[in-house]
């Protein structure tokens, strides 16, 4: 069987990415169809190392403080909406933590069938793969939870593929 790879220059659609510094457990529970809801109903999110910045850096990235801005879209929900960041395949977006920070946790709400890939950098410039949250089986946008990165970062930097 031959390996494919998916084009770059398709896009890609985002609503939501929060980190934590603690480990946080999933709780249970789902929003109703067809409205947002405040992030903070997520587990973790009052940890949120992402919450309310906008990236330092970004590049083929549409809205890209919407996937900061403290909202989520329903799970399902359509793509592409006033609530979603919209990726080109080459585009990525960096935001600076500060300082280096402990990242012990993950949650991104993406298009279902997108692989997203978070890298941290001490440096800004030398980056390494903290988490791929992978495409899912349900259409429309959904939440990947992802409880034990456990690696330290400055620079935070997300790019999507697939689809």
């Amino acid at each position: 069987m031959k390996a494919t790879v998916a084009p770059r220059n398709r896009t890609h659609f985002i609503n939501r990415l929060l980190l934590t510094g603690a480990l946080v457990g999933v709780a249970g529970g789902g929003l109703g169809s067809g409205c947002s809801a405040p992030v903070n109903e997520l587990p973790g999110a009052d940890g949120d190392l992402l919450a309310g910045m906008t990236p330092s850096q970004s590049h083929g990235v549409s809205q890209a403080a919407r996937m900061t801005d403290g909202m989520i879209a329903s799970e399902g929900d359509f793509w592409r909406t006033n609530m979603t960041s919209v990726v080109a395949g080459d585009g990525a977006a960096v935001w600076d933590l500060g300082s280096v920070q402990d990242i012990h946790c993950g949650a991104l709400q993406g298009d279902n069938n997108d692989l997203y890939e978070l890298a941290g950098s001490i440096d800004g410039t030398n980056f390494t793969p903290l988490w791929t949250a992978g495409p899912t089986g349900t259409p429309g946008m959904q939440l990947r939870l992802e409880q034990h990165i456990d690696k330290q970062a400055r620079y935070v930097r997300l790019t999507a593929r697939g689809g």
